[in-house]
């Protein structure tokens, strides 16, 4: 069989795996990326229902920082409703509008006499001082403690040793705080409450779905240079004189590389040949999150194709239509109304539901519905190795934050095997689309390459400074 040889082999091409491999690129090195789709994005990637172009389960993108997105731009093309997302009642009358327009936004939140002022401004502040100080891009996450030490300087640390719920209550009775954060990370430490909210809840929605946000890291990649193998499976991690020395594919052919980064979901580490060499310690946490039925997520994705145009509840002077968010006993998500293709209209739906008819998209019929396609855990195992059925891979829980974030020891994106890397929504700082763990994993392989990273984000000071700190560990 066949054998190339490249400085690093990326595992997995979802988003984080492809920013990385765009990256390590950008400053030189030969990069391979193995995807076992046809396509890449990995969670975030696109296909197609009925023939017309869809989302695999991330539906919108709100969580990439703009400096990320200037910098890379792979971003596709976004429409951005105002108000941005809207709140139903069981008879699909609205409730709440989440403007764009921050002025709007503080006024609807006054009409319903809660004032959100001062906790964005905390927020916008809490982001402005986390990236300064080398916490957010960065080759080693820091601990909670850590964090909340340097934040004091900012008068912020309360934000990551308190939990989003003491700091939601300090600014509104509890019903408005599902608007902010989902329930299940209410306990969680408030740098959560902060990382959902850092472009002030405002969600983008590809015009094409997410079929245009793989078709833009792929041209991406492919103008670099970078060499992507679609449709092909990992089989081994190659281990040569106790560290990784590239892989081995399902067919046979064998990828040489200084370096190996694992971007796919941690609990899918178990599935390559190679795995055994990690301590036990770790395989053992790896094995414990990958069947723990408390991380199992009930989250589903469903596509509806109607026949005619639906018809949801829109008001006087609001720009496109708005993502609708609906819940009730034993039902709750949120509607995307994706547009036209072909005759047909695209629904998507994101949450948690017994049934795809029981309750269908605001202002649809049964009679104009073509079909409907439902994609699940099962289905997020078979197309991604995402055992947990999680979104974020991992939980924004404090079992898996910070420097523990996959498992602890790893927060330099280090894994205990030389040369082999991780980073993907398992690690620091999270998940969702967000494209953060990719960058700072490849700044861990250049830094630890020699190679001093050249970027245009508030990354460049603070590893200008790191490596200032420390002689170069060529470790690769």
């Amino acid at each position: 069989m066949g054998e190339s040889t490249y400085d690093v082999v990326v595992i997995g091409g979802g988003h984080n795996g492809a920013i990385a491999a765009l990256v390590l690129s950008m400053h030189g090195l030969r990069v391979a990326v193995v995807e076992q789709n046809n396509v890449l994005g990995g969670l975030a990637g696109g296909k197609y229902v009925y023939g017309v172009p869809s989302s695999r389960f991330a539906y919108v993108i709100g969580l990439v920082p703009v400096e990320l997105r200037e910098w890379l731009n792979i971003w596709p093309e976004s429409s951005y409703p105002d108000p941005n997302w809207v709140e139903l009642d069981s008879n699909n009358g609205v409730v709440f509008r989440w403007w764009m327009d921050e002025e709007k936004l503080v006024r609807e939140f006054l009409e319903n006499g809660v004032d959100i002022k001062d906790l964005l401004k905390m927020i916008k502040k809490f982001w402005s001082c986390y990236k300064k100080l080398g916490l957010y891009y960065t080759v080693s996450a820091p601990s909670k403690e850590e964090a909340a030490q340097l934040l004091d300087s900012c008068g912020l640390a309360e934000i990551v040793a308190s939990t989003s719920r003491k700091i939601l209550s300090e600014f509104m009775p509890r019903k408005y705080w599902d608007y902010f954060i989902y329930p299940s990370m209410l306990d969680s430490s408030g740098f959560v409450l902060a990382y959902y909210l850092q472009n002030n809840n405002i969600w983008g929605r590809p015009r094409e779905s997410m079929t245009s946000f793989s078709k833009r890291i792929r041209e991406s990649l492919v103008r670099l240079g970078v060499h992507v193998l679609l449709g092909s499976r990992v089989r081994e991690i190659i281990i040569r004189d106790g560290r990784a020395y590239g892989v081995e594919l399902s067919s046979g052919e064998r990828i040489i590389s200084r370096a190996t980064l694992f971007s796919a979901p941690i609990t899918s580490l178990l599935d390559i040949g190679g795995y055994d060499r990690l301590e036990e310690y770790e395989i053992r946490l790896i094995e414990r999150a990958r069947r723990s039925t408390s991380l199992r997520s009930r989250v589903k994705r469903i596509d509806y194709l109607f026949s005619a145009q639906p018809n949801p509840p829109l008001e006087h002077g609001w720009r496109d239509v708005p993502i609708y968010v609906k819940w009730s006993s034993g039902f709750g998500g949120e509607y995307t109304y994706v547009g036209q293709y072909n005759g047909k209209y695209l629904v998507q739906f994101s949450g948690f539901t017994n049934d795809a008819l029981r309750v269908l998209p605001p202002g649809t019929s049964e009679e104009e519905l073509i079909g409907y396609d439902v994609r699940d855990l099962r289905v997020q195992v078979i197309c991604c190795s995402n055992y947990t059925g999680h979104p974020d891979h991992l939980p924004m829980i404090d079992d898996y934050l910070f420097d523990k974030r996959p498992l602890p020891g790893w927060n330099d994106y280090r894994t205990s095997i030389p040369c082999l890397y991780h980073g993907s929504a398992s690690s620091y700082p999270g998940g969702e689309v967000n494209g953060v763990a990719g960058v700072n994993a490849a700044l861990r392989i250049l830094v630890d390459f020699g190679i001093k990273p050249d970027v245009p984000l508030p990354a460049k000071g603070f590893i200008g400074d790191y490596v200032a700190r420390r002689k170069w560990d060529t470790r690769c």
